[in-house]
């Protein structure tokens, strides 16, 4: 039993059957600070500090703040502690994360002193701060006027002014603004607490202080400890800082709707699209409405629920009718929760704005016709299952720590004075919902939170050509009209400013401040591979490679259908096949009832195309379908998929164009907010045919086909053709001859449903098996995709496998290039809010940046690269940092899910657990000399690379020079 050290008390206790957890909570009794204690035999240890933070403008000071503690503090001065401790972590996860009333700081390791190491710098940071006393900081993280040289324009600069130009760039992004200030027009919840662009370049030092002082306090603070942990080590560090401190009056702020009859608000607004784009069809509709508070837990939990009933699928009854009126081509929404408050919304996509009227009484039609009808007992079932299947996923989850996921959930009430127990004991209220759905619940739901509430608010958002560029030409002016009425001193001292932060960025910390961060020592690591099981049986004639791990009695299978003999011409399609599988009706159930079956059966059934790349260059396309349930619905997840697969009926083109809807709008919202996934993935397109495949599956090509084809699918003749090219793909891929099973679970799940696979086998025609397609030719070239954002994702990528060998020394140089070249150049000193680079066992070298104003100085810090590791000049104890941080890449907790989808890949690319090994072995052997050597090789490699770049339009023109073709995206 730990000892909790002297000044903690305990409050209350339980033990949390649903996350198997004994839970305490503590009180610091000196300052009131509150601690909670999920203890458990979980090796993934995990801390969270959570502040109250509300904002009061858009200056974007919660957000700033939570980058700028980050940047030195009291006990580790170097300019970026943070950044040096993950450099030589085994963390499973550290960040940090501002929302829209509090600020929080999760970290988790499995390693007991990598986790105290993480926690002693997480807690200096967020309390003793360097940027009371540097103002460079806020510079640097927040914003600053930039100027070089005096000849030069003035501009604004920062990682979280950048950062923020591109979060908000989209119409999705400005519809979320638009929905806090018009349903909470009197609380802070009006705010961006993450900033604008127009308003950061307000927050002034003393402001930005202030507001540390006043937040940051152990009276205002809320932590969670979870895990398999040192509680008396862990409570230790607490005490060191909390003890620092006395008792402040708790932070209250304005968090409730104000108490008083609302009329509904209605919103006209405009957002940016490209230059000369059509308007037609670009607008989006949305309605919102206020419909509780995070202190009404059950309602909550309903919410998610109601959720899933009225738009989770393409059959749910709202979303259903808004896309058969034919007034739009996508739509989404649901329960969303904005700190204390939680509004419910509903988004029609692909529209025009004269259609509101039609929008507004589509959803009050709807609304009505379920509270007088009833909504269907079998889709609230459905609906109440895919939930509960969710959250027993999660509490078997290992990709991402439990106990970060716990400690977010509980301060989902726990922040505004409720318990943080009842959030993370769901099971008795979806219980109590269960029963309380025989009885209306839900339909009562509807009426009172949306059918009969006047707090609500109807936003217009319409498509304006061209805005973007005309704001940031007015910034512009305004910049250069402020500049020209500066005095000669006051110029001087912005140069100097500007030369002053550059400097600081580029001054190496002093040796005996990074030697104050802590680290592990090469003892402290492990040099096994822990080997997943993979067994290899036959169902008839077909292979089936087993993984038998403990599952929680979910069985997880999956069909592999070789595709490598069709037309690459046909590559597009294929994908778009796998994307309306299960968004068709079948021979036996209409969509609705299709959709229905599945969630109240399984976890879910999804098909998609799959690449397997080898080191050679060479790879093989699959059709894959993938499904889980619990082991006692085995036999109908097999009856699921068999119907899926070869009873689906498409000559249904309604739900066809539902699904090419949908799939463009995921790809936008993807530029949206990973671009430099689609920008690095078109990148390596160009040089290896395997990817090029992938880039017509998922990438800009299969947008663009997707694009055509919904102009084409408007003459009737060419939906039929289509149709017969559906059923024609479908008969040929889903052939005994192609197929091959996957299953993780135990032994004893796999014996149970064997006989099943066995006569779904049965089913299957059988087809010869032909020569596989040529592979896609790739040619190196350089392009640019321009659409409306503000900021661009600069991506480059080569070959290293002609010049080096694919090893360990790479995967600890590529955590050097991450975390020291391109952290300092691409982030601290260009202002973009990300980057990274990846080496890949095919031999693709890729760098990427992230919501980064620059595209020409980025390219050029990418070609410095080889000559900065030519010059590494690392000492043994660095090279050790790097050496841990390249490990903990390696060395990812992973649910039985993820472990079965490990080895099956590990078995069709033919890597070995000896491969594992010897890569493992190569990182630990690493020294500095190695990775000097390397420099030569991504020389070589980046001489002969592609690049991509995806962002604003006008700065893509202004480099037009170095890209081969620019095109247009959106």
């Amino acid at each position: 039993m730990a000892t909790i050290p002297e000044g903690f008390k305990l409050v209350e206790e339980h033990f949390l059957d649903d996350i198997n957890s004994e839970a305490s909570l503590y009180r610091h009794e000196l300052t009131g600070a509150l601690v909670l204690y999920l203890k458990n035999d979980d090796p993934n240890k995990a801390f969270t500090i959570a502040f109250k933070t509300p904002p009061y403008d858009d200056n974007g000071v919660a957000h700033i703040t939570e980058h700028s503690v980050l940047n030195g503090s009291e006990k580790y001065p170097s300019k970026e502690p943070f950044v040096e401790l993950i450099k030589g972590s085994l963390n499973t996860f550290v960040n940090a994360m501002t929302f829209s009333d509090k600020t929080i700081y999760p970290v988790a390791s499995t390693n007991q002193k990598d986790f105290s190491n993480l926690v002693s710098v997480y807690l200096d940071a967020v309390f003793k701060p360097k940027f009371y006393e540097n103002t460079q900081i806020l510079q640097q993280e927040g914003w600053h006027y930039h100027l070089p040289n005096e000849s030069d324009d003035l501009i604004y600069k920062g990682v979280v002014y950048n950062e923020m130009k591109g979060a908000l760039a989209s119409a999705e992004a400005k519809l979320e603004q638009i929905k806090g200030k018009a349903l909470y027009p009197e609380t802070i919840y009006r705010h961006e607490s993450g900033g604008t662009p127009a308003s950061i370049p307000t927050l002034t030092q003393e402001k930005f202080v202030d507001f540390h002082s006043k937040y940051y306090h152990p009276s205002n603070s809320l932590t969670i400890l979870y895990g398999d942990l040192d509680a008396e080590n862990a409570f230790g560090q607490l005490s060191e800082y909390f003890d620092n401190f006395t008792q402040k009056d708790p932070i209250t702020f304005e968090v409730k709707p104000e108490q008083k009859a609302h009329e509904p608000v209605l919103v006209d607004e405009t957002y940016s699209i490209t230059e000369g784009e059509s308007v037609a069809k670009k607008a989006y509709l949305t309605k919102a409405w206020h419909v509780t508070t995070a202190d009404h837990q059950k309602e909550v939990v309903a919410l998610d629920i109601l959720e899933e009933i009225l738009l989770g699928s393409t059959s749910a009854p709202l979303k259903k009718a808004l896309l058969n009126a034919g007034i739009g081509g996508d739509v989404y929404g649901g329960h969303d929760e904005v700190g204390y408050v939680h509004p419910f919304e509903v988004t029609l996509k692909y529209t025009d704005v004269d259609k509101v009227n039609q929008f507004e009484e589509i959803i009050h039609d709807v609304f009505s016709s379920l509270v007088t009808d009833g909504i269907p007992d079998d889709l609230v079932t459905a609906a109440i299952n895919k939930l509960s299947f969710k959250l027993k996923e999660t509490v078997i989850s290992e990709s991402f720590p439990r106990g970060v996921i716990y400690g977010i959930t509980s301060l989902g009430s726990w922040l505004y004075g409720e318990s943080p127990f009842e959030a993370l004991s769901f099971t008795s209220v979806i219980d109590e919902l269960k029963a309380d759905a025989k009885d209306g619940y839900f339909e009562t739901l509807i009426k009172d939170k949306l059918l009969d509430n006047t707090h609500t608010t109807t936003i217009k958002l319409a498509p304006e050509p061209g805005k973007s560029d005309r704001l940031e030409k007015e910034l512009l002016e305004k910049l250069k009209d402020y500049k020209n009425k500066l005095s000669r001193d006051e110029l001087e001292g912005l140069v100097k400013q500007t030369e002053t932060l550059i400097k600081r960025q580029q001054t190496p910390d002093k040796p005996e401040d990074l030697a104050k961060i802590p680290t592990l020592e090469k003892s402290d690591l492990s040099a096994s591979v822990a080997d997943i099981p993979l067994e290899i049986d036959t169902i008839d004639d077909r292979q089936t490679y087993l993984v038998p791990l403990f599952t929680s009695g979910i069985d997880y299978t999956s069909l592999y259908f070789d595709i490598s003999d069709l037309s690459n011409e046909d590559i597009s399609t294929i994908s778009l096949l796998s994307d309306v599988l299960g968004e068709l009706p079948t021979a036996k159930h209409s969509v609705a009832q299709l959709h229905t079956a599945v969630d109240i059966s399984t976890g879910g059934i999804r098909t998609a195309v799959k690449v397997v790349s080898q080191t050679d260059g060479t790879y093989k396309p699959y059709f894959v379908v993938k499904g889980k349930s619990l082991s006692e619905y085995a036999t109908k997840l097999v009856d699921l998929i068999q119907e899926i697969i070869l009873t689906t009926e498409f000559d249904h083109k309604s739900n066809i164009l539902e699904v090419i809807h949908s799939n463009i709008s995921g790809f936008e919202q993807k530029v949206n907010y990973r671009a430099h996934i689609v920008s690095a993935q078109r990148a390596v397109s160009h040089l290896l045919s395997g990817v090029k495949y992938q880039e017509a599956v998922s990438g800009i090509d299969y947008y663009y086909y997707l694009k055509k084809l919904l102009s084409d699918l408007e003459d009737d003749q060419a939906f039929s053709q289509s149709v017969k090219k559906f059923e024609d793909l479908a008969h040929t891929i889903f052939s005994r001859s192609k197929v091959f099973f996957t299953f993780t679970g135990s032994n004893e799940q796999y014996d149970a449903i064997k006989p099943k696979l066995n006569e779904l086998l049965t089913s299957f025609a059988t087809l010869p098996l032909k020569d596989s397609s040529e592979p896609i030719p790739v040619t190196a070239k350089k392009e640019a995709f321009k659409c409306s954002q503000d900021v661009n994702y600069v991506a480059k990528a080569g070959l290293f496998k002609a010049f080096t060998p694919y090893s360990g020394q790479l995967r600890v140089l590529s955590n050097v290039i991450d975390f020291d070249y391109l952290w300092n150049t691409i982030r601290v000193q260009g202002g973009a809010y990300g980057c990274f680079n990846q080496v890949t066992r095919n031999g693709v070298f890729t760098l990427a940046s992230y919501r980064d104003p620059n595209i020409k100085e980025t390219f050029e810090a990418y070609n410095k690269l080889p000559d900065y590791i030519s010059k590494l000049t690392l000492k043994e104890p660095d090279v050790l940092k790097y050496i841990i941080g390249a490990l903990s890449t390696l060395d990812r907790p992973l649910s039985a899910a993820d472990q079965g989808e490990l080895a099956i890949n590990m078995a069709l690319t033919n890597m070995t657990y000896n491969d594992r090994v010897e890569l493992r072995q190569e990182v630990l052997s690493t020294t500095s000399d190695d990775l000097v050597q390397l420099a030569d090789a991504l020389g070589h490699t980046l001489d002969e690379s592609s690049a991509v770049v995806v962002g604003n339009a006008a700065k893509i023109e202004d480099n037009k020079e170095l890209f081969d073709d620019v095109l247009t995206l959106f």
